[in-house]
């Protein structure tokens, strides 16, 4: 399972919670007395989220395969001040982070992300509502959706879309990946009566009717 470092709490955690299918995945750095609604109390992890050692002491302590900086959550003052608390703290946590984690920094505007690109490629600023859409992928546990999850982080030529196989016959998942690969896609999940598939599964190897594809797919 994805380990994902949120750090600072605001309402687009919340969102960034409700999207992913498992909350325990979270560790969230945050000045909170308690953990946040519909979160384990082991989730939270007590401490300043602009505090470069505490930031320090969670990516040590955890080992996140992405990390999520909000900044309406670094503290109050005009919404310029915010983002530039996160874009540093972004900045830090890319100088601490030596492998390929994505560092998403969900911000109100993305005034600051060429800059934070060209600092760091690593590094991609969002919006909260970009936040949220992008998490259909945190919970990913093989290595092709992580490379996917890394990608969509990374690339914004990418993104998620759900499809649903409305043919009455069932089709190769072998054929469907070669076709959906000539349309710049790629298969990352299935769902089959409202439950999760793997693709390794050998119950996949089939597509049947009415069942549902998560897909990368690159635009242009």
């Amino acid at each position: 399972m994805r380990r994902v470092l949120v750090l600072g709490w605001s309402a687009a955690g919340a969102d960034l919670a409700r999207e992913i299918p498992d909350p325990g995945v979270l560790t969230v750095l945050a000045l909170l007395d308690d953990p946040p609604a519909g979160l384990p109390a082991a989730c939270l992890r007590a401490g300043d989220p602009t505090d470069h050692g505490a930031i320090e002491a969670a990516i040590s302590g955890i080992d996140p395969d992405i990390v999520v900086l909000l900044a309406g959550a670094n503290g109050g003052g005009e919404p310029i001040a915010r983002h530039a608390r996160a874009a540093l703290a972004a900045l830090h946590v890319s100088r601490v982070t030596p492998r390929p984690v994505p560092i998403v920094v969900g911000q109100h505007s993305s005034a600051h992300a060429r800059r934070l690109r060209l600092a760091d490629p690593r590094i991609r600023a969002i919006s909260r509502a970009e936040l949220a859409a992008r998490s259909l992928v945190l919970s990913s546990t093989d290595r092709a959706r992580t490379t996917a999850q890394e990608a969509l982080a990374l690339d914004p030529r990418l993104s998620p879309q759900a499809v649903r196989h409305a043919g009455d016959r069932p089709v190769s998942l072998v054929a469907a990946h070669r076709a959906l690969l000539d349309r710049r896609a790629v298969p990352l999940v299935m769902t089959r009566d409202g439950a999760e598939l793997d693709l390794n599964d050998p119950a996949a190897a089939t597509i049947r009717p009415g069942d549902g594809l998560l897909l990368l797919r690159r635009d242009g």
